[in-house]
C-alpha cells in the first residue's frame, strides 16, 4: 500500500470513529432547542425536519465510509 493510500485510509477510519460522536452532539438536548421554533417546512415542524435530516445524513455518511473502508488491502488484517 502506498503511503498516500495509507494516510487516506487512516483518515477515513478516524472519520468513522468521530461520526457517532458528531451524531450524538447534534442530537443532544442543549442543541435541539435551537430548532423548536414554530416554523413549518413543507408542512412539518422544523424540529422534525432537523432530527430526521440529521438522522438521514448520518446514515448516508456511515454508508459512504463503510463502502470506502470495506475493501481490505493485502497484508492488512481485517478490521
Amino acid at each position: 500500500m502506498k503511503p498516500i493510500e495509507r494516510l487516506s485510509r487512516q483518515r477515513l477510519r478516524s472519520a468513522a470513529v468521530v461520526l457517532p460522536f458528531l451524531g450524538a452532539f447534534l442530537l443532544l438536548p442543549p442543541f435541539l432547542p435551537l430548532f423548536t421554533a414554530r416554523v413549518q417546512v413543507a408542512g412539518l415542524p422544523l424540529i422534525v425536519v432537523y432530527i430526521f435530516g440529521v438522522w438521514a445524513i448520518l446514515i448516508a455518511l456511515a454508508w459512504w465510509l463503510a463502502r470506502r473502508l470495506g475493501g481490505s488491502s493485502e497484508g492488512e488484517p481485517p478490521a
